[in-house]
């Protein structure tokens, strides 16, 4: 059996010509995603619920950034439009335990808002399932979904190793 093997380990993982969607783009893993998929030759599409900070990274990446609620199917579809979107990553996320306003008493598990709980479970879970359901759609000649996911997700985290 005679395997075509690429001259080096680059062309092994060469994205010209394809087209790749990062949910959650302006954040610290989307701009480093982002940034390593357009050195691989794709072209890039930024997705985030930030407008101004997805122009940012997108500037910052050489990518194009696009707003995007993943947890809204009109504003998915209105991403997909247009664009022919080989790869999806998805990659927003949601962890609102982070945020100033949130007590530290309020970040124990047991007194974790509902609140809380359901918006992670709208970005996390439901925006995955519902870009890749508009991915599904569109990528009619094949593609990639690639879900990002957390340690967590298998392991409670430890809150203790996180500073204030």
């Amino acid at each position: 059996m005679v395997y075509n093997t690429p001259a080096n380990m680059a062309d092994l993982f060469a994205l010209k010509g394809k087209t790749v969607l990062i949910t959650g783009g302006a954040g610290y893993l989307g701009k480093l995603f982002s940034k390593a998929l357009s050195d691989a030759g794709a072209t890039v599409i930024l997705g985030d619920l930030d407008e101004s900070a997805v122009q940012d990274a997108a500037a910052e990446v050489g990518g194009q950034g696009v707003a995007l609620d993943v947890t809204n199917k009109e504003s998915i579809a209105n991403v997909f439009e247009g664009n022919s979107i080989d790869v999806v990553v998805n990659n927003a996320g949601l962890d609102p335990k982070f945020d100033d306003t949130v007590s530290p008493n309020d970040r124990q598990f047991e007194n974790y808002p509902e609140e809380f709980i359901r918006k992670s479970l709208d970005v996390n879970l439901l925006g995955a399932t519902l870009v890749a359901q508009e991915a599904v759609k569109k990528m009619s000649k094949g593609g990639v979904i690639i879900n990002i996911s957390s340690l967590y997700g298998i392991n409670g985290p430890d809150q203790r190793i996180y500073p204030e």
